[in-house]
């Protein structure tokens, strides 16, 4: 349980259904526990991406089998297409990172506990639509996990949580695993 001795009005939790935000959301639910009259705003920043996947058949053209010039009667063999043909590849449209799943899953944790929560999808570049957004909101403080980006691609994208800390107009709070 956490115990604050500042008292938090309005905290906006960055909720992206990584590991990390899935922290911060129990994080936010403790200090919702311990000051019921904080308001909490559940944020996720849009970042769906529609992947083209290639399936392949499971099937493969099977021909009967024989010895010489008779076929085998009674034999157990596997049901064949009509035109006895393999199929071709076929591409499927996949959601990564979807929207309406980090929702669902913040809903399910958080109404578990009949805890009264404001969602809201933001569009743009995470670090920055949750500034504008606790600003415009006016909030205390920002809840977001710790990031996953390690090495190179930390050195050349920069963290998430490193331009929150930067540009934030309130308090940060790192939720680490």
């Amino acid at each position: 349980m956490i115990d604050m001795s500042v008292a938090f009005n309005k905290v906006i939790v960055a909720f992206d259904n990584s590991d990390e935000s899935r922290q911060a959301l129990r994080l936010a639910k403790e200090m919702k526990v311990a000051q019921p009259e904080t308001q909490l705003i559940m944020a996720h920043v849009s970042e769906e991406k529609i992947v083209e996947t290639v399936t392949e058949p499971n099937e493969a053209a099977i021909t009967p089998p024989s010895f010489g010039a008779y076929t085998v009667d009674g034999l157990q063999v596997p049901p064949i297409s009509l035109d006895n043909s393999v199929s071709e590849k076929s591409t499927h449209a996949k959601v990564e990172k979807s929207t309406d799943q980090a929702f669902y899953n913040a809903r399910k944790e958080m109404d578990t506990m009949g805890m009264n929560v404001d969602y809201r999808l933001l569009d743009g570049v995470p670090p920055a639509s949750l500034c504008k957004l606790a600003s415009e909101e006016q909030a205390d403080l920002i809840i977001i996990g710790q990031s996953s980006k390690t090495g190179i691609k930390k050195l050349f994208t920069g963290s998430t949580v490193q331009k929150m800390v930067e540009n934030a107009p309130c308090h940060v709070l790192i939720a680490k695993l």
